[in-house]
């Protein structure tokens, strides 16, 4: 399957329903998924998982992934499709979740200029979530997103409704 088309804009929406299944990801792409239009995840290994997935930034700040996101975005010739202010690189949360997205399908070729790896995670809706600082780790992994925090971005009230979770047929 290609994809060229760009990831739609954030809708802020009522959190009704949050995974239990993360995915740790460096920044600056981490941000750019859920802030920035990246509607696609390089990785070097395939999934069969999807469904909703919270992005977790990892927690060590690399230089040379900002480096990289520059060298692509100049050769790609885009520019991200920003949710707010555009990313500063002293100013990306690490060290936590800080938002949710759809795995849609995986990919060993696109025409989207996000796509650079062996496997592509075709994503869509992301959503912002207040940060939640935890650990991370590699693949995919656990995490219980706090009650409080959901009720913060809900405006107050907690409105969490059985996980749909993702399938893996």
């Amino acid at each position: 399957m290609n994809t060229t088309q760009s990831a739609p804009p954030v809708v802020q929406q009522r959190i009704v329903s949050l995974p239990s299944v993360a995915l740790t990801i460096k920044q600056p792409w981490a941000s750019l998924i859920i802030h920035g239009g990246k509607n696609i995840e390089n990785r070097s290994w395939p999934t069969r998982y999807r469904g909703p997935v919270l992005v977790h930034a990892s927690k060590k700040r690399d230089d040379q992934e900002m480096l990289a996101y520059k060298a692509l975005k100049k050769t790609r010739g885009f520019k991200p499709n920003w949710i707010g202010a555009p990313l500063k690189w002293g100013g990306v949360p690490c060290g936590g979740v800080i938002g949710v997205v759809d795995i849609v399908d995986c990919v060993t070729e696109s025409d989207s200029p996000w796509f650079v790896g062996e496997f592509g995670f075709i994503l869509a809706n992301p959503r912002p979530l207040p940060f939640y600082e935890c650990r991370g780790a590699l693949g995919f992994w656990r995490c219980e997103y706090p009650d409080a925090l959901i009720r913060e971005a809900n405006g107050g009230e907690l409105s969490r409704m059985a996980p749909k979770g993702g399938t893996t047929t």
